[in-house]
């Protein structure tokens, strides 16, 4: 509380233009980099108009688990399976 009245309204407004800004450049690095080293045939995905997660299709890949647990995180690349955004982990629907 004491931060927002320090800030006030344009403080805060310009903080969250900031951080605005700040994920839209890693989504776009993030997409450029997915364009340039990923065939889509491998997989699919869109460009976020909000919010603050890519949701990256991998094809013939029903639970990424295990391919995030040794390739991803041994690299320094921050991933959560597609099962963590569903009711009680049912990723029934996630594939088709």
């Amino acid at each position: 509380m004491k931060l927002l009245q320090h800030w006030g309204p344009e403080g805060f407004t310009n903080h969250t233009k900031k951080i605005q800004e700040f994920y839209r450049m890693k989504r776009d690095q993030l997409v450029s980099a997915l364009e340039k080293e990923i065939p889509r045939e491998l997989a699919e995905w869109h460009s976020p108009s909000a919010g603050m997660f890519l949701w990256i299709k991998i094809h013939g890949v029903k639970d990424t688990t295990q391919l995030i647990s040794e390739k991803a995180v041994n690299n320094k690349v921050v991933m959560v399976p597609g099962r963590a955004f569903t009711p009680n982990g049912d990723d029934s629907r996630l594939v088709s």
